[in-house]
């Protein structure tokens, strides 16, 4: 009886297939080579992403570390070129905005403050403190494409135009005098965890328009949700008529009264979906001969058949990634998996002291590679080391390393 039943509806669904196979055929195909690429992708991003962060904690506690013994201080401060604040620490970013993450608590996973260090970047539950004549509040955040950044050279076109682009908002505010920080892109653990290439802007503001939706566990009293918009450069947008799209009428557009306004607001989804298409387009230049020609023909067919705005070949894509993309995903961490239970995948794991090794030993060795690795300004320090304060700073510095490893020690061992 109710194979009787499923008859008639496999039938169908069969001769849909077939009807479909002209324009769905080519575009699963790609999808099944796509999936490998983004699974290659998604692969590599989940390894960078743990990286940098540890980069970032590095080079914050060597900040830390500098300005104790002396040194002027480099974080949080208005520095050339730009004259506005880097936001280098991922641990802390959200504060130097004056936002708040009130469901949100760093203590909950010593050194991280949480499981999933993924969670320090999110762009989801920021709030501000209402304002008392509830004006709307905006900041923007330019993402450099530039690792260096130093006045007069190693300024590429967007980066020069931002510096103008500071130097004339000082001179004409704009927007509730909207406030600025930068961040440089190339192995950022905030850019990364936000599929930020660069350059472009984020811009976060609590003002609401009706095209916003502000989920209701967002609304909490005395608080205003933060909405946050990533605008890539350069804009797809036109320009007003006679203004030329220079890279400064660029960032002047966008950053001008409520522009940002056209722009979507932040959407996860909607950034892996920029990323994605920038893999496919690397993957058919670098695949040129065998999926770049697929593409090609796969264009040409739904462009004879009128069917490249259809949903049909777009679905048939979607599934295909989807299938080829966890499989690439789940077999890679499936082969680790074993290898490492065979004994053949030992993980690098960071550098610790050695058994029997006293901690006065440790210590120096420590100390040399620090002093080594900073090169010259090495000789710099070993100088200020010898002070009382250099002492100090440097005592407080290695405790909070040895304690850090061994409570790394013991949330592995657990």
């Amino acid at each position: 009886m109710f194979l009787g039943l499923l008859r008639p509806v496999w039938s169908l669904l069969k001769t849909l297939i077939l009807i479909s196979l002209p324009v769905t055929l080519l575009p699963f195909l790609n999808g099944l080579i796509e999936g490998v690429f983004v699974g290659n992708y998604l692969i590599k991003t989940g390894y960078d992403n743990v990286r940098y962060l540890d980069q970032d904690l590095e080079a914050r506690a060597l900040s830390e570390f500098r300005f104790a013994i002396g040194s002027p201080q480099v974080t949080g401060v208005a520095l050339a070129p730009f004259h506005v604040v880097l936001l280098q620490d991922p641990t802390q970013w959200w504060e130097k905005l004056g936002l708040e993450r009130l469901d949100f608590d760093k203590e909950a996973y010593p050194p991280y403050g949480t499981p999933d260090a993924n969670n320090f970047a999110s762009l989801n539950g920021l709030h501000r403190p209402s304002d008392s004549e509830g004006e709307p509040w905006h900041h923007w955040v330019y993402a450099s494409a530039q690792f260096w950044h130093i006045e007069g050279f190693l300024l590429d076109d967007w980066d020069k135009a931002f510096e103008e682009l500071i130097q004339y908002r000082y001179a004409n505010p704009s927007i509730a005098s909207a406030g600025f920080h930068y961040i440089a892109c190339p192995e950022s653990f905030l850019c990364s965890s936000w599929r930020v290439n660069g350059p472009a802007l984020l811009h976060f503001t609590t003002e609401v328009f009706e095209t916003d939706k502000v989920k209701t566990e967002d609304q909490i009293p005395d608080y205003d949700a933060v909405t946050v918009r990533i605008i890539e450069l350069p804009t797809q947008e036109s320009l007003l008529p006679g203004v030329f799209p220079s890279h400064l009428n660029q960032l002047k557009a966008v950053t001008e009264n409520s522009s940002w306004s056209d722009h979507s607001p932040h959407s996860e989804f909607g950034q892996f979906q920029r990323r994605y298409y920038e893999v496919c387009d690397s993957s058919e230049r670098a695949y040129p001969q065998t999926y770049g020609q697929l593409a090609k023909l796969e264009r040409s067919v739904l462009w004879t058949m009128s069917f490249e705005d259809s949903s049909s070949p777009k679905v048939a894509r979607f599934i295909a990634v989807c299938l080829s993309g966890a499989t690439r995903i789940l077999g890679y961490r499936a082969f680790y998996k074993v290898l490492d239970l065979l004994g053949y995948n030992e993980p690098q794991q960071p550098q610790s002291q050695a058994e029997g090794q006293s901690d006065e030993d440790y210590i120096t060795e420590q100390k040399k590679e620090i002093l080594e690795s900073l090169g010259d300004l090495g000789d710099e320090m070993k100088k200020t080391l010898a002070t009382p304060e250099g002492t100090e700073a440097w005592n407080a510095m290695l405790d909070s390393m040895l304690k850090e490893k061994r409570e790394k020690e013991q949330n592995k061992q657990e």
